[in-house]
């Protein structure tokens, strides 16, 4: 760092605000907060329609106001916490506090039901001291912790603005901790996570689970590209699990959902017996294994479920357009969301075991 700004650094009175956008409210709290203490200080926060002017460059105006700051305030609440710009600014900051903690630090405050706990083995804010917003003793230590770091120890709010940030911080739900970030691919046509794209990825074992799976028996592309994976390598395995036609209850409750659907489903078992013809003629040692149950509730698509690497993908209907390409793609992965990927899992593998295999059905 040059003379110039090592000075500059040194001599800052700035205290940063990192928050979400939806955050505005609290920010705005804890900026009056902070600047109602001191005259000498200022509090840089983006949704303050001041600290940006019009026509600035607003990346290189949060950049040059966090990196001549003295504090970053990094506010952590459901809506911030998988946000990329309060990551990177508070990884800036962190970055900061490291080369000189005498004269930076970054304060990681938690609102709005989260708390410092839930950050357990999810991410680097784990290992930093939180404090939490919703306390007002926590409040008190913050002040006096950044007036050291500005030579003041004697930074005391009045009890209207802590009650201000205290009752704003206490809104939301408290049971975050058990919130796992998750993945959403807008349309089935688009997406990353369809089924051609899942193939590719897997290494030992595909699963697929579907009302009729009309989509799935439609694609000659993906009936060659799954028996080519199963051929590549011996001890590969593919389920595959729609519903019964025999079911003839359930087969009238999806009638609600398309008139075409007691069809498209005849039609796809007889695909799929066919698909089993093919498979069984070509000597394929890996094991293809198709089979028909009462009801499938949701189109499911899994890969590798015995592997940590292993993904989900649930794919619900929607009204009145169930084969549409307007499907969202919602992602579940074992490594992020273990207990919710083992409970799919072990009910689909589950109800699998006791379905009829495909060939039993005349």
């Amino acid at each position: 760092m040059k003379t110039k700004q090592v000075k500059e650094f040194l001599s800052s009175r700035t205290i940063f605000i990192s928050h979400a956008s939806e955050d505005k409210t609290l920010a705005l709290m804890i900026k009056s907060l902070f600047e109602s203490l001191n005259n000498d200080i200022s509090v840089f926060c983006s949704s303050d329609i001041k600290d940006i002017e019009g026509g600035q460059l607003w990346f290189e105006k949060i950049m040059d106001a966090l990196y001549n700051s003295k504090v970053c305030i990094s506010l952590l609440t459901p809506n911030s916490i998988y946000r990329p710009w309060v990551i990177f600014e508070s990884g800036g900051s962190y970055v900061l506090s490291k080369r000189d903690s005498d004269n930076f630090r970054m304060f990681p405050v938690c609102a709005y039901g989260l708390n410092a706990t839930d950050f357990r083995e999810k991410g680097p804010f784990a290992f930093i001291q939180a404090r939490h917003l919703k306390n007002k003793n926590d409040i008190l230590i913050l002040c006096k912790e950044i007036g050291k770091i500005f030579g003041n120890s004697n930074f005391k709010p009045t009890n209207e603005s802590i009650d201000l940030v205290c009752r704003e911080s206490s809104r939301g739900s408290s049971q975050w901790g058990s919130v796992n970030q998750s993945l959403v691919g807008e349309r089935m046509d688009s997406s990353p996570f369809s089924l051609d794209h899942l193939i590719n990825e897997a290494h030992k074992h595909i699963f697929i689970a579907g009302q009729s799976l009309h989509h799935l028996t439609t694609h000659e592309s993906v009936r060659i590209q799954l028996i080519d994976w199963l051929k590549e390598k011996n001890n590969r395995i593919v389920q595959i699990l729609l519903c019964n036609p025999k079911e003839v209850a359930a087969v009238k409750a999806w009638d609600i959902i398309s008139k075409e659907y007691p069809k498209d489903l005849s039609n796809s078992i007889d695909d799929l017996k066919n698909w089993l013809t093919v498979y069984r003629s070509k000597g394929i040692e890996s094991e293809l294994d198709i089979r028909v149950t009462k009801l499938v509730p949701t189109t499911i698509n899994i890969i590798d479920p015995a592997l940590s690497s292993a993904k989900m993908v649930l794919i619900p209907v929607v009204f009145s357009k169930p084969f549409g390409s307007e499907r969202p793609h919602f992602v579940i992965s074992k490594t992020d969301n273990k207990i919710v990927f083992n409970h799919y899992w072990d009910t689909y593998q589950d109800t699998f075991n006791r379905a009829t295999k495909i060939e039993d059905i005349h």
